[in-house]
Parts: structure tokens; C-alpha cells; sequence
């Protein structure tokens, strides 16, 4: 097999289902008495799962886990083993820093995590080369959240070439228009 360039792997979305079992009990997310098989049915998504509001459901639990820095270092550091181990030799890995301050952490503490998580896997697998890209995420209405879309600019910034190598714009794409002054003023 060839090596692999990965240029869209969301963090939320590729989790280890070992690992993201282990962290949700022991952080008493699901119900102690959860098989592992029906905690791989919440997170997995299936045919079933048709409408985009269905599948960004499947979200919710993935996100709840990765609200500590741990669980954020943990689970970035076993995605990129896992990914080494399908041959991936580049990747970079988005993820939406303002999904993970549910807990009390800042966006930099989540970005922070991460990137420590980044740095744990590569002392290990040295021939893998991981970059994030930080999403901003569209609401309804579009202004609901500007305050944490610029945060998450100015965490870009910070940390440019420092781990992240972009900022993206992620979620319904019908009122991307409304998102012009963020986008001008990640350009600065």
C-alpha cells in the first residue's frame, strides 16, 4: 500500500471507539452499564442517518467527551497512531475549538491539547506530519456566535505555523455571505 495524504479528517468524527469509551465512562458521560456495542451504534453514523441535522447529531456524543484537556491530548495522539497506521504520512486535522468550552476550558487550552496531542504521537510515529486547521462555525442567525468565530481566529493566529496551518469556516453552508467580515478579518 502507498503512503497517504489526509486533508480532511475531522477530530470529532474519527475517534477511537476504545479509547472514546474508556474516557466517556470513566468521566461518567454514558451510563456505567453501557455496552461498548451500543455506546459504537452512538457513534457511528449509518445509512439510516439521512438528514444533515441527523448526522450532526451523531456530534454530540463524540464532543461531550472532549471537553478536558486529557480526553483532548488522548484522543488527537490515538487518531494520528491510527492514522500512521493506515499509511497516512500527512495530515491535517480540523476541529472546532469552540465546541470544547463546554467544561469551563478556553478555545487556546482546547487548541493547546490538541497540539500536545500532536506532539505525544509524533515522539512515536516521527515519519507522520500533522498540521491543524481551526473551524469557525456557521449559526443561525450568523451573528449568534461571532465572538467565538473571532476568538478562534485570534487562537489561529497565535498559533500559526506554531501546529496550525489554517482557519475554516465549518456547518450550514447557506449563509456563508453573512461570515465576510470574520473572513476579512482573519486575512489581517
Amino acid at each position: 500500500m502507498k503512503n497517504l495524504i489526509e486533508l480532511h479528517c475531522h477530530l470529532d468524527g474519527s475517534l477511537d471507539l476504545k479509547t472514546s469509551y474508556k474516557l466517556a465512562m470513566n468521566r461518567g458521560i454514558i451510563d456505567k452499564d453501557m455496552e461498548f456495542e451500543d455506546f459504537k451504534k452512538r457513534m457511528t453514523v449509518s445509512s439510516d442517518n439521512a438528514s444533515l441535522e441527523e448526522f450532526l447529531s451523531c456530534f454530540e456524543l463524540p464532543i461531550s467527551i472532549l471537553q478536558d484537556e486529557e480526553a483532548l491530548t488522548i484522543s488527537t495522539a490515538k487518531l494520528i497512531k491510527n492514522l500512521r497506521k493506515d499509511k497516512v504520512v500527512y495530515a491535517e486535522i480540523r476541529f472546532a475549538p469552540q465546541f470544547h468550552t463546554q467544561e469551563g476550558l478556553t478555545q487556546e487550552e482546547a487548541v493547546k491539547a490538541v497540539l500536545e496531542g500532536v506532539k505525544d504521537a509524533r515522539s512515536l510515529h516521527k515519519d507522520i506530519k500533522v498540521q491543524i486547521i481551526l473551524c469557525m462555525m456557521t449559526d443561525d442567525p450568523a451573528g449568534k456566535n461571532f465572538n467565538e468565530n473571532k476568538e478562534t481566529i485570534e487562537v489561529a493566529k497565535k498559533y500559526l505555523k506554531k501546529g496550525v496551518c489554517a482557519i475554516d469556516l465549518a456547518g450550514n453552508e447557506a449563509n456563508l455571505a453573512d461570515y465576510k467580515e470574520l473572513i476579512d478579518y482573519a486575512k489581517e
